[in-house]
């Protein structure tokens, strides 16, 4: 794979940012040191930051590309290779695709791409045709009746590497707010929004019903499942201090999306690791009426970031975070880089070290928002 030297460039280490050099050797960082080399073949990083490659762990991006228009269903292989173009894009290097194990109760269409796309991710990451790397983080809707079946088929994948525990059924944590879920369409599902108002109600009875007879159970079974396994466990939209108490008890270690600042304090408090949206940031604010996850961040509640919805915005968040003073630029990057590869126990990545994989960004500022000038994952430019 031979040798790669960028020299000039502000390197983002932890807890620091350094103006140095930087040596890759065979996919690997072999040297880092201080200072301008004036090797013939060094490049010239021009004053640039050097940040680690990004690693997400929450983003339902592939869905955008296996349905790019509401009713044109997209060939898993080719939206798979689309989906990995982009991230490789926007300086993502290792990505859990986020896909959906249950129906929400609205738009079936998750359920019904979930094994066509697990099996084309990893067809394509296996065949080494991936730009990066991806893993799977699998989103458990625990009311649906047909959650526990259809993990049960995916457990075993070899790219499985994270399992989350949902509910969203309305009247508690995401859609607390009744009056909200209606107005907006069951939550934003397309497929909803022009229903009834009476079919909207017997909706909602359908879903709390459902919820009563499945929800509980499937919790403990899933949780069971990827226990023994040794997989990591999030939830997802806590909300309030019991719904925290019920991630502990489950073995829960990550808390997706905290809906308020007492479920963030609450998890915090019980040694879980929080993670908020990145477009939360960069908009200012929640979409969905959530806590701020800025002033997670300054109160110190906010240990790891997620692009979510919008790929670009995992590396723009950082930048935002630093910029409006909430945090130095070097705590920030972390939290898209280190915080999350040792949540999901990834050792030798999310940071510049000696040893560690060359998976690497290299970025100028414009006008505040960081442009891309390459991407590299395992010292292979792929962006």
């Amino acid at each position: 794979m031979g040798t790669i030297v960028l020299t000039d460039v502000d390197l983002v280490l932890d807890g620091e940012i350094m103006r140095g050099t930087i040596v890759v050797t065979d996919g690997l960082i072999s040297d880092i040191s201080s200072g301008r080399t004036h090797l013939p073949s060094a490049i010239d990083g021009e004053g640039d930051l050097v940040l680690p490659g990004l690693v997400e762990i929450h983003t339902d991006a592939l869905e955008w590309h296996l349905r790019p228009r509401q009713q044109s269903v997209w060939p898993a292989d080719a939206a798979v290779a689309g989906h990995d173009a982009a991230l490789a894009a926007c300086g993502i290097t290792t990505v859990f695709d986020s896909l959906y194990v249950g129906d929400l109760g609205g738009d079936q269409f998750r359920s019904d791409i979930l094994l066509a796309a697990v099996e084309a991710i990893t067809r394509s990451q296996l065949a080494g045709n991936t730009r990066i790397d991806h893993k799977l983080h699998l989103r458990c809707e625990v009311a649906d009746p047909l959650t526990p079946g259809l993990f049960e088929q995916l457990i075993d994948n070899p790219l499985l590497q994270l399992v989350s525990l949902m509910d969203h059924t309305p009247g508690g944590r995401q859609y607390r707010d009744l009056d909200r879920y209606r107005s907006t369409g069951f939550g934003g599902h397309a497929t909803a929004i022009a229903e009834a108002q009476s079919d909207i109600e017997a909706r909602i009875d359908r879903l709390q019903v459902r919820q009563a007879k499945y929800a509980v159970s499937n919790w403990a079974h899933v949780a069971t499942l990827a226990g023994d396994r040794g997989l990591p466990l999030a939830s997802h939209d806590d909300a309030t201090v019991e719904d925290i108490n019920l991630a502990v008890r489950s073995g829960v270690s990550i808390a997706e999306f905290p809906t308020t600042e007492v479920a963030a304090r609450a998890a915090h408090e019980a040694g879980m690791r929080t993670a908020a949206g990145a477009p939360n940031i960069v908009r200012g604010g929640s979409h969905s009426g959530n806590v701020d996850a800025s002033l997670l961040a300054a109160s110190g509640l906010l240990d790891i970031v997620t692009s979510d919805y919008v790929p670009y915005s995992l590396l723009h968040a950082p930048f935002v975070l630093a910029s409006n003073g909430v945090m130095r630029l070097s705590d920030a990057i972390a939290l898209v880089t280190s915080h999350p590869a040792d949540a999901v126990g990834l050792r030798d990545r999310g940071r510049i070290a000696i040893g560690l994989r060359a998976d690497l960004i290299r970025v100028r500022l414009a006008e505040a928002v960081p442009v891309i000038r390459s991407v590299f994952s395992t010292g292979q430019r792929v962006g």
